[in-house]
């Protein structure tokens, strides 16, 4: 069965991205949404929003951009969730500290752990993000 032309958009983008040396913010639109939102929320799915902040991100792309990809694909409830737990990381850029993030999340307060919790309940019970992720690829393949 051939592919569609979002898998093969969804393809190109990542191939884009390899040319580009992995770095996301090298990306034109759409392909930056795509490939971001793609990538966050792999990794949320495969270890919370922990996994997520525990990566280091080629390029190191402040986290708005990520959440901006979200709001791209319609994820609003994803998009503000994600903001507001960067909104909780008391430095001004997480995005570029590892370290501070990784004994942040270790010890999270209780408000912190609630969120944590809170936002990763809500992206493992979407079920619609793939839907969502072609749907964005249909409206915006060359």
């Amino acid at each position: 069965m051939p592919a569609s032309p979002q898998t093969d958009f969804l393809a190109l983008c990542y191939e884009r991205l390899s040319s580009a040396g992995g770095n996301p913010l090298l990306l034109d639109e759409p392909c930056r949404s795509i490939v971001l939102a793609d990538t966050a929320h792999g990794l949320i799915c495969n270890g919370g929003a922990e996994y997520f902040f525990a990566a280091d991100f080629p390029g190191q792309p402040d986290y708005s951009v990520f959440v901006h990809a979200f709001r791209n694909l319609g994820l609003t409830a994803v998009a503000d969730g994600l903001e507001a737990l960067v909104d909780m990381f008391p430095f001004p850029v997480p995005h570029t500290e590892r370290a501070l993030r990784t004994s942040f999340l270790l010890a999270p307060s209780a408000s912190v752990h609630s969120a944590l919790v809170r936002f990763n309940q809500l992206v493992w019970a979407d079920t619609g993000f793939d839907e969502r992720l072609q749907a964005y690829c249909s409206r915006t393949a060359p």
